[in-house]
């Protein structure tokens, strides 16, 4: 992640680690930057020497060293002595060090978030549609509205161009913070963060930062990394937990709302959204579906209204209700609060890019969504079917290195949901292609109406060209991604693209 450096930040050692490790005046310097990752390391720099998922960052203590580090901190109770007398370079043992990065680098920044309006979002499947839409809303609203999620980072601009790249949904902490810091220097008054469960698990966010808790819902997914549903939840609840925590948006459709509602500490006030639960403060009267969007009727305490949003599918609905709740709440709070350019900002919220993405305007409808989990498949198969009479094409695979046992339960669901299936390549990583696709087809009934192509590209020509007109082809799993993984290297790839090019080569050929 190349987040900017600020070429101003300093701070000593001593001063940093105040609290944390007394450091001996002969060992405090003054440290310029504060670096996770050794290839990023300039002359000045602190180096955090963390153990990581895929590289060991104490492997690379002589390496920063030499590239100038003005010091290291290692975990507690590794032996450093001679290094750093060898050296001449400060190596500070701290105890449980990757847990509390996020304060020392919180620290280093000068604490940026505690000068922004900050609202976490977690939950399975919703997390990244609603980031957008909160921002797209705060924006209308004179906000200057900084995001960070799975499509990136930066203050929210049109069609995304302000975003820059971000690895993963939660990144480091050190680069929480940096982005923080960096949002704060564009002006930002609010923030909107998607929180990972890992990001929660790995510490690389800090709870006691944020005002604003949201919950979207809690199904299966990275069950290879947690080992239960149980274990999942509970890194879901940290969010909630937070010293500053002032509000809680939770949807109260999903059963795990109970436990977060029973957990809240007095001080936090609750808002409850609901499809159908009409005790939530949030919900709708009426929801019509129609080709290109849904009409809702909304109750809230603030107001009842209509929303008319380009959106696919109840789930988005849900996540529009997650966003009105969110947004009233924080903006009710304002002497100029306004009920009704409120819901007008929220009425223009656009689709985000891979989420129910609709592809042009042909007589074969194609929709690319981010869903690879079972539930997200579910509920984006359930939104087509909402919205289209014809039949349902379904083209998916399943990523490599990732929850081997929902392969299975993908398959269920899109032979359930759907007309005509395609089992292609995810992002195989450095599995077996074979093997994945022979793992999905396992929760196959019956394999008559499957077709399997490992090629994507080809899967996705093969649906487009046959599918009638009327019909709805949906190209689920990859999403925004601007890439496919394969044995570890990742080469230029787009669902989005890859569908506009068969829709054009039918129809154009056709015309």
């Amino acid at each position: 992640m190349n987040t900017a450096k600020s070429m101003s930040q300093e701070m000593t050692l001593s001063l940093l680690l105040q609290g944390e490790v007394d450091i001996p005046e002969t060992l405090d310097v003054v440290l310029t930057g504060i670096e996770l990752d050794s290839r990023q390391i300039d002359a000045g720099d602190l180096f955090i020497a963390c153990k990581g998922a895929n590289f060991d960052g104490r492997d690379f203590v002589s390496d920063v060293i030499d590239k100038g580090a003005a010091a290291v901190l290692v975990e507690k109770g590794e032996l450093w002595q001679e290094i750093s007398q060898e050296k001449n370079v400060p190596i500070i043992p701290v105890e449980k060090l990757a847990f509390r990065l996020s304060k020392i680098a919180a620290t280093f920044f000068d604490h940026p978030a505690d000068k922004l309006n900050l609202i976490g979002i977690t939950g399975t499947n919703g997390k990244t549609s609603i980031c957008q839409f909160l921002a797209q809303c705060y924006t209308r609203l004179d906000h200057v509205c900084g995001t960070s999620g799975t499509l990136g980072y930066g203050v929210y601009g049109p069609e995304y161009k302000t975003l820059k790249d971000s690895p993963g949904t939660t990144p480091d902490s050190i680069a929480v913070q940096r982005i923080f810091s960096e949002m704060l220097k564009q002006q930002a008054d609010t923030m909107v963060m998607e929180v990972s469960s890992h990001g929660l698990k790995q510490g690389r966010v800090c709870v006691n930062e944020f005002n604003t808790a949201l919950f979207t819902n809690l199904t299966r997914d990275h069950l290879d990394y947690h080992g239960s549903m149980q274990a999942y939840g509970e890194e879901k609840l940290k969010l909630f937990t937070g010293k500053l925590l002032s509000k809680a948006i939770v949807n109260m459709d999903d059963l795990f709302s109970a436990v977060i509602l029973k957990s809240l500490s007095r001080k936090v006030k609750s808002y409850t959204y609901s499809l159908s639960n009409q005790h939530a403060d949030v919900y709708p009267e009426k929801i019509a579906f129609q080709r290109t969007g849904v009409v809702i009727d909304l109750v809230t305490p603030w107001g009842k209204g209509r929303l008319q949003p380009t959106l696919l599918g109840s789930f988005n609905v849900s996540n529009l209700l997650a966003v009105t709740t969110c947004v009233m709440a924080t903006e009710s709070e304002d002497g100029n609060f306004d009920f009704s350019s409120t819901l007008a900002a929220i009425n223009e919220v656009s689709p985000v890019k891979g989420r129910m993405e609709l592809i042009g305007d042909h007589p074969v409808s194609v929709v690319v969504d981010y869903a690879h989990t079972p539930d997200a498949l579910k509920n984006a198969l359930h939104a087509l079917k909402e919205h289209y009479e014809g039949k349902i094409w379904c083209v998916f695979g399943c990523g490599g290195e990732r929850d081997k046992g929902k392969r299975p339960m993908m398959a269920k669901v899109a032979e359930e949901l759907a007309n005509r299936l395609i089992v292609t390549d995810d992002n195989p990583r450095r599995e077996s292609s074979s093997e994945i696709i022979q793992q999905i087809i396992g929760g196959f009934s019956d394999t008559k109406n499957v077709i399997v192509e490992s090629d994507r590209a080809t899967a996705i020509d093969y649906a487009v060209n046959h599918a009638s007109e009327g019909d709805v082809v949906l190209i689920a799993g990859k999403g925004h991604e601007e890439y496919q993984d394969v044995g570890g290297n990742r080469m230029m790839f787009s669902d989005v693209k890859q569908a506009r090019v068969s829709l054009s080569k039918r129809f154009t050929q056709a015309g």
